[in-house]
């Protein structure tokens, strides 16, 4: 019986090594949404696939369905933000919130380009120049904002509502929050509490 190969961009999460020698990996990938796939393998020497499934790797996976998992059978990699931000310990932690927000609130197999967009570019953002301030939360609090839209938790409002219209970030983009910042966090604040999360 074959079984039909998927391909698709992607971002590790997270990933926990399972057994001796494979790893269970967190994508979320833009064909297939938020997936849990099975490397094996992975962990000897001369694994092809052992160097692109660190966490925050970004890159393209091959995956086949399991009976219960995916079943990855090929990653190529093209950056990983945590080593890109080895020294730079605050953007990392940025990152690091972001995802876990992210892989708190995706419920699972869902195809959605415009989250996956606005990870690409929060990552794209943080290891930029255009980052100017490691204690300066505007960048956390429009990326966050931007997730909760698109899941659908945050209404597209004045006086927010435009920062809403797009992925990208930018020097300018982080500094409209600047005077709209406490409305933005009232709005996080108030739909992370009604939707329980």
């Amino acid at each position: 019986m074959a079984y039909r190969q998927y391909e698709s961009k992607g971002l590790v999460l997270s990933g926990s090594d399972v057994g001796e020698q494979e790893r269970l990996v967190e994508l979320f990938t833009c064909e297939l949404g938020l997936i849990r796939a099975i490397a094996r393998g992975v962990r000897r020497e001369n694994s092809k696939l052992r160097y692109g499934l660190t966490d925050f790797t970004v890159g393209t996976f091959s995956f086949v369905r399991g009976k219960e998992l995916w079943r990855l059978t090929g990653a190529v990699a093209e950056s990983n933000a945590y080593r890109e931000l080895e020294r730079m310990p605050e953007r990392q932690d940025a990152l690091a919130r972001i995802v876990s927000l992210v892989r708190r609130l995706v419920p699972g197999e869902e195809t959605n380009q415009e989250l996956f967009d606005i990870l690409l570019g929060a990552i794209a953002y943080l290891c930029s120049e255009a980052y100017t301030g490691e204690r300066d939360d505007r960048f956390e609090i429009v990326t966050v904002l931007r997730i909760l839209h698109t899941l659908g938790y945050v209404a597209k409002e004045a006086p927010y509502g435009t920062l809403l219209d797009s992925a990208e970030l930018s020097e300018s983009v982080v500094a409209d929050v600047t005077n709209i910042r406490k409305e933005m966090v009232e709005a996080i604040n108030t739909s992370l509490r009604e939707s329980q999360l």
